[in-house]
């Protein structure tokens, strides 16, 4: 079963990748694989999502990045969740099976005549057999569990990278759909009132960086025994976190602006799956991790790790 911080991983791993394709001067000539029914799905969904809210951009994008959270990501978090309890459930039951087949395995090496390398292969073997018998019995395959990550991931690049082409087009009036997109240029808010330019002031990619730091460390003071990998793990996300700032400072205010909403968003929704009335609420069981005062238990764990050494 993959573990929050192991996807943390993966799409920490492709970030730089997706973002030196963004990283250009918003031109006619720069549109990112606009003809990729996703990509291209995206955009007219969220210009679609403009023009009938009549939203100015700003609250069109935030609104974007809360409705795909909350109506596709959640309801997987929370299945992916029932899975995992399913699992562990199933874990005596994995280790009678294991001790039982290391006997016969035992039993059939004597009377058999096989060697060491034979008799772990065919445990293997079989084990796996087993496992897999096992998890369709109960409707439990270890892949659901990460089945939020793989819709988060191309959800966040189909996204991004429609936006990515939205402002290439507001400012290219030879491109098509360009009078839908225009007036990203003037329906930002505060401090960034174009969105289709970068933020000169670089508090959006700094906002961006703290939020993704909050989401690594709050993935990280859930864990209950740390080990050198996940030490290190944890370290290189850090890492990554602060270098995509001055990346994500080249890239337009728009595609920031949605990468922040959704990394609040993401820590909002990894804050209420903690909070022990919501699991109750979609029916699933007690966690290490929960509490009727998420928040509060947050800044505990936070002041004893990081202020009481």
């Amino acid at each position: 079963m993959e573990t929050p911080a192991a996807a943390d991983a993966e799409v920490g791993s492709g970030l730089l990748e997706i973002a030196n394709s963004m990283n250009e001067s918003p031109t006619s000539a720069s549109l990112l694989f606009p003809d990729f029914p996703v990509i291209h799905a995206a955009e007219l969904t969220i210009q679609k999502l403009h023009e009938i809210t009549g939203l100015p951009w700003w609250a069109t994008i935030t609104l974007t990045s809360v409705t795909l959270r909350m109506v596709f990501v959640l309801p997987l978090q929370v299945y992916a969740l029932h899975n995992a309890e399913k699992l562990s459930k199933l874990q005596p039951e994995i280790l009678e099976i294991s001790k039982r087949l290391k006997q016969e395995v035992s039993m059939a090496m004597h009377q058999f005549k096989w060697d060491e390398k034979r008799a772990k292969d065919e445990y293997i073997k079989n084990m796996k057999r087993l496992l897999v018998d096992l998890h369709k019995r109960h409707n439990c395959h270890p892949m659901k569990s990460t089945a939020s990550f793989w819709l988060q991931l191309p959800l966040w690049i189909s996204v991004s990278y429609s936006l990515r082409n939205m402002t290439s087009r507001a400012l290219s009036p030879d491109l098509s759909y360009h009078e839908e997109c225009k007036t990203l240029k003037d329906q930002g808010t505060l401090w960034f009132p174009d969105m289709t330019i970068t933020d000169s002031t670089w508090v959006l990619p700094v906002l961006m960086g703290f939020v993704t730091l909050f989401n690594i460390e709050m993935t990280h003071l859930k864990i209950q025994e740390e080990t050198k990998y996940r030490k290190r793990l944890t370290l290189f996300l850090r890492f990554l976190a602060l270098l995509f700032i001055p990346i994500s400072s080249t890239m337009p205010s728009a595609m920031v602006f949605y990468w922040v909403n959704s990394g609040c968003m993401a820590a909002v929704q990894n804050i209420l799956l903690d909070w022990s009335h919501l699991r109750r609420l979609v029916g699933l069981g007690p966690s290490e991790t929960e509490s009727s005062s998420p928040i509060k238990v947050l800044v505990n764990k936070a002041k004893q790790k990081y202020l009481n050494r």
